[in-house]
């Protein structure tokens, strides 16, 4: 008898263990982007950033909307400005390259990366720079 209640709570917890992991698996978030195969913004010694993205496919535009100096306080990374985007829109391509001078906005002593937000035909991917100590 206890071998028989034994093997039926066996099989319960089987079946109850199989539910959950389906359900785990319905609610999890795709990694892979659909648009972007790449997004970056490399940040030079003097504090001139670099900015590249590579689309899967062709583009009817892709921009750089939004570019934040972020300063590090502590082990933090703390919004400090809103710097200008660069200005440089690539039209019916996968490639964006664009360079800016951002120098004028650091004081030296502080330790700086680039939030920037990439748009290609209103897909939008957020990257981070390299941190420069300035």
């Amino acid at each position: 008898m206890k071998k028989n209640w034994l093997l039926t709570a066996l099989g319960i917890m089987l079946i109850l263990m199989l539910f959950t992991n389906c359900a785990l698996a319905y609610t999890a978030t795709p990694y892979a982007d659909t648009v972007f195969s790449s997004a970056k913004v490399s940040l030079s010694a003097q504090i001139n950033a670099s900015f590249t993205a590579q689309t899967k496919s062709k583009q009817a535009e892709i921009k750089v909307t939004s570019c934040i100096l972020q300063i590090k306080t502590g082990s933090v990374w703390v919004d400090s400005m809103t710097l200008t985007a660069p200005s440089k829109v690539a039209t019916n391509t996968s490639r964006y390259s664009a360079a800016k001078d951002y120098s004028s906005s650091c004081s030296s002593g502080n330790t700086y990366r680039i939030k920037a937000v990439f748009d290609a035909d209103g897909h939008t991917k957020t990257a981070y720079s390299n941190s420069i100590s300035y």
